[in-house]
């Protein structure tokens, strides 16, 4: 491990960050980060109960069909692990991109919205034709059998989880898809996902034992020793890049302060490390030190509330 662990102040590189000179760097391990999926047990474990349940509804159509619900922290790498989930079910011989669908909803998206989003992913050029909303129920429950949809997954369900008729109608709309067999479909979101039964009861019925993706508990040795591997492995692929040396994520006290900063959550855990990447790689340092990790702790962590201190010595001025 490059530096002093426990030093705020840096050991390699500038204290401040050089766009001017360094930015390409720091834009290049800021692109590696964006779609980055790097395995973990708890969510290989997630995506193996997605693939059981798509295997369980695959190719039943026209009888009533189960849901399953999947509630996470925001940002806690539930959708990172739905895409990539899906990424693999599509790839299965005979590859089909549209096998698994993962739709997100937004906040005031109403039935037609609903409608015309799931039929823009299978690539339908009439998504947005002027038909009457029943006209879109209809060309959903016969287009999406009909290009092999087998398991579809709405992200963000909190979003419809307010008593408004808008939302009333949204819940009904899905399930109404598995009431008449048109696909099964994984309801996600955060928390606050389980509000969505709230406004439609009737849909809690249809679902069976809930999916998790729980946080890596500190007291647990094996969970730690997990993280470790994880934060090893992690470390790797960045050095792989050419962009840093080999950091040390998995060395000493740095397992247990950022997943502390994280709040054990891989997602988060992913954007801390990577925030500090970017910032080791604009200020020209030759690996990851503390002095970025505190600097991602301070200025993204703490500020989304996912820990109220810094485990990490934080300069007297950044």
């Amino acid at each position: 491990m490059s530096g002093v662990e426990g030093s705020a102040a840096p050991q390699t590189g500038s204290p401040v960050c050089d766009y001017e000179t360094h930015g390409d760097r720091a834009a290049a391990a800021a692109r590696f980060s964006i779609d980055l999926y790097q395995p973990t047990m708890v969510q290989e474990a997630l995506i193996t109960r997605i693939r059981t349940f798509h295997r369980s509804c695959a190719g039943l159509n026209g009888m009533p069909l189960p849901g399953r619900s999947l509630s996470a922290p925001s940002q806690a790498g539930k959708s990172r692990a739905i895409s990539e989930c899906a990424a693999r079910i599509n790839a299965e011989e005979p590859a089909n991109p549209n096998r698994m669908l993962h739709v997100g909803l937004t906040e005031r998206i109403t039935i037609k919205m609903l409608y015309q989003r799931i039929l823009t992913c299978i690539g339908d050029p009439e998504a947005f034709g002027r038909y009457s909303l029943e006209i879109l129920r209809q060309r959903c429950e016969e287009l999406l059998p009909s290009v092999g949809v087998e398991l579809l997954a709405v992200d963000e369900v909190q979003l419809i989880g307010k008593q408004t008729s808008s939302n009333y109608e949204v819940a009904d709309a899905l399930k109404s898809m598995l009431d008449q067999g048109v696909v099964g479909i994984l309801f996600a979101g955060n928390e606050q996902a389980g509000e969505i039964f709230e406004v439609n009861p009737q849909l809690r019925g249809r679902l069976g034992a809930p999916l998790s993706l729980p946080a890596a508990n500190p007291k647990v040795a094996g969970e730690v020793k997990n993280l470790r591997e994880f934060l090893a492995s992690l470390d790797e692929r960045m050095a792989g890049t050419g962009l840093t040396g080999i950091s040390g994520l998995a060395k000493g006290k740095r397992v247990q302060r950022i997943g502390r900063s994280g709040s054990g959550h891989v997602g988060r855990i992913c954007r801390i490390v990577a925030a500090a990447f970017e910032h080791a790689c604009a200020r020209g340092a030759d690996s990851i030190e503390d002095f970025d990790l505190s600097f991602a702790v301070a200025h993204l962590a703490i500020p989304a509330g996912w820990c109220v201190a810094n485990p990490f010595p934080e300069p007297e001025a950044w």
